[in-house]
């Protein structure tokens, strides 16, 4: 069955009724009908919040899936990093772990650093959760990473051959899935 992961910016896109929320819908009824395995990465949880919103923790991230009709997703834990991982919901790292978040991001962000030189409530923070978002993906098997986030796009090809997982937007994921067999 094929793995479908969806990062931070889908789940956002749901709620808020965005254009790409038909697409995603498909997918999640695709899921419902057993065609596909759908997951949403822990890490989005830590995703700086919207216009400086507070936190509302790992319960308030699960309330937001359940209302953006996610409920049934797979939740795959992330990278142990501290002030950014929930405890309960994260994978602890060893060094080669730690080599292939540190290959992501060079991927992703090759002009930013790794480690934060500043707010580490800014930018910084969610260019690691994205790494941390894909880490995550190809951690638990890889198949499709569906995103509408242009600095996955804009390297997809180089993750492709060099991670060997798909970026895909999410109607080129309801394509690809609408085409399939079963």
């Amino acid at each position: 069955m094929m793995n479908v992961t969806f990062d931070t910016n889908c789940i956002i896109a749901l709620e808020a009724e965005e254009a790409t929320a038909d697409d995603l819908r498909r997918l999640v009824r695709a899921a419902a009908e057993g065609k596909l395995r759908l997951r949403v990465v822990a890490i989005s949880a830590s995703e700086r919040p919207r216009r400086d919103a507070p936190s509302t923790g790992f319960v308030g991230f699960e309330r937001k899936l359940a209302n953006a009709g996610l409920g049934e997703a797979e939740i795959l834990s992330g990278p142990a990093i501290w002030d950014l991982s929930y405890w309960d919901r994260c994978v602890w790292m060893d060094d080669e772990r730690s080599a292939k978040v540190r290959q992501i991001h060079r991927i992703l962000f090759p002009k930013h650093p790794y480690k934060s030189s500043g707010d580490p409530r800014g930018k910084w923070r969610n260019r690691l959760v994205d790494t941390c978002a894909l880490w995550t993906h190809l951690h638990h098997g890889g198949g499709a990473f569906v995103t509408t986030d242009d600095d996955f796009h804009a390297k997809r090809e180089r993750i492709q051959n060099e991670l060997g997982t798909s970026i895909l937007t999410p109607h080129e994921a309801t394509v690809l899935v609408e085409q399939r067999r079963y």
